[in-house]
């Protein structure tokens, strides 16, 4: 039987990047019939993540769907990258890195188009430790205050809460929502201003190790240039012993055949980052991220 399982999560966000592997897979195999199973993770069980402490965890929005791929209820996961933790259970593994939207944050507002143009003492809602470390080393005369939700979620508390004068979002998930921000000001922010998390931006193709009939169906998809930038960033993170709520941002670029690594980093209880860059050869990107880890280590 010529039939793929796709298991996803039922988010509006992930929806979309699901039937976007669809979509390129039906053009690629015409006779290939392609169901989708929706899986519920702890992530989306815990609502507006309100619980704190459970957003810690690692894989909250990931173990479900892995565990359904264990089993062979389903051939083919698609995560956004930077939710899978970078320590991959046994007998799974990445199959293909589809080419990578804008991995930047924006700075989203009504009423300011930069951070740096804030009054003193203005209120930035956040969503991560990452975010607000590096928006307070910018500006630490800002108030953070912590903000949960999908895209939209987040945007409607913005409009409604008048004291909130902006937050940061990834451009990748505005970009794929499809979302109308011209009511907002919404500008990209340069690495001097925020790092973004490893692997944001880029969708992971998962499968069973031994899967070949699926690896094979997915590998045209796998863009090298993308998947040796989040393989960089994700050996960066996993040096340091970092989850997705960890205060780690990254970002790396291909230019010809180098690999440009800038990274950023917050030990726990540190007030004051570590930061660094690092450039090699475009196939040493795993041993690049190991070495910048490495080098903030010893900062």
């Amino acid at each position: 039987m010529n039939l793929l399982v796709i298991g996803t999560r039922g988010s509006p966000l992930a929806l979309i990047q699901t039937q976007s592997i669809i979509d390129r897979l039906k053009q690629e195999y015409t006779d290939l019939e392609i169901k989708t199973k929706i899986i519920k993770t702890t992530g989306d069980q815990l609502c507006d993540y309100e619980h704190l402490e459970a957003i810690q965890q690692r894989g909250i929005f990931t173990k479900e769907i892995e565990k359904k791929l264990l089993e062979a209820e389903i051939d083919l996961a698609v995560h956004s990258l930077k939710d899978l933790p970078v320590e991959m259970p046994q007998g799974l593994e990445i199959a293909a890195i589809p080419p990578r939207e804008d991995p930047r944050d924006c700075w989203v507002s009504l009423h300011y188009p930069h951070p740096d143009g804030l009054e003193p003492g203005a209120i930035v809602a956040v969503g991560s430790p990452r975010r607000a470390n590096q928006l307070l080393r910018k500006r630490p005369d800002l108030r953070v205050v912590p903000i949960r939700g999908n895209v939209e979620t987040r945007l409607k508390r913005l409009r409604e809460n008048k004291e909130w004068m902006g937050t940061i979002l990834a451009i990748a998930g505005i970009k794929r929502l499809g979302i109308d921000l011209s009511s907002f000001f919404c500008t990209p922010l340069g690495m001097d201003w925020m790092l973004a998390a490893p692997g944001q931006g880029a969708l992971a193709l998962e499968t069973r190790q031994g899967d070949k009939r699926t690896k094979d169906l997915v590998q045209f998809l796998n863009d090298f240039p993308s998947a040796c930038e989040v393989c960089a960033e994700r050996s960066f993170l996993y040096e340091l012993g970092g989850g997705c709520r960890a205060a780690v941002g990254a970002m790396a670029k291909v230019e010809g055949s180098k690999l440009v690594l800038y990274g950023i980093w917050w030990p726990e209880g540190s007030l004051r980052p570590k930061e660094g860059k690092v450039v090699g050869q475009i196939q040493e990107a795993k041993k690049l991220g190991q070495e910048l880890a490495h080098l903030l280590k010893k900062l």
